[in-house]
């Protein structure tokens, strides 16, 4: 690359458009959510196998983990346009980290119907984080950074999916089920209080602050 070329090229990226700060902390919230989520992603079932031996209870955890996100898909975008999207992720997370504390107890008495409920409201609550989300980024991060910075979430999301499971089976095999579990307990109430550092988002139609960024 020539001189030229590259002042050129580093005049284009003062002029770009930077993400704001608060966004990295929604980053860094998602991050911590997504990880402890998709840590279990695998783990449970391989636990509901050992302690059943039927594939059949397995193969329901798997189902159980991926229904919410087939059924509930078409609602999640009208509920997050309704309330303000900051205070439903921080709801959501706070909320789960609840239902991984029930999940703990179901998994410390060996109670398979209570599991599957657990697990059912953890991904119930977990669809309604990347429409919110991105929801965030569309009212925060100016139009021109908004594909760098969803690509930025997406990236994330892509990363916690592929390397959470296989973290979360070698921490299972390590430390077994109990401890795994604390962990995503932990990754929910800190990235719901991470989120609740975020500025308010309020719903579609109420008014609020104009960012200056927009």
């Amino acid at each position: 690359m020539s001189v030229d070329a590259a002042v050129d090229e580093a005049v284009e990226d003062a002029k770009r458009p930077s993400i704001p700060a608060d966004i990295w902390v929604l980053y860094a919230a998602r991050i911590l959510s997504l990880l402890g989520n998709y840590l279990q992603y695998v783990a449970l079932p391989l636990w509901v196998l050992s302690v059943t031996g039927s594939a059949v209870a397995t193969g329901l955890t798997f189902a159980i983990e991926v229904m919410p996100v087939v059924f509930l898909a078409p609602w999640v975008g009208y509920l997050v346009d309704k309330y303000d999207r900051r205070n439903l992720l921080v709801a959501a997370e706070a909320l789960s980290a609840v239902a991984v504390g029930g999940l703990l107890l179901a998994v410390g008495n060996g109670f398979l119907p209570l599991v599957y409920l657990a697990v059912l409201v953890i991904r119930v609550f977990d669809t309604f984080a990347m429409p919110a989300s991105t929801a965030i980024l569309n009212s925060r991060v100016p139009k021109a950074a908004r594909p760098r910075a969803i690509a930025t979430l997406e990236a994330m999301f892509g990363g916690m999916m592929t390397l959470g499971p296989i973290a979360g089976s070698l921490v299972y095999g390590a430390a077994g089920i109990k401890v795994l579990l604390i962990v995503n307990l932990a990754s929910f109430v800190v990235s719901s209080v991470l989120t609740a550092f975020l500025p308010s988002c309020p719903a579609v139609g109420v008014l609020g602050p104009v960012s200056k960024s927009a």
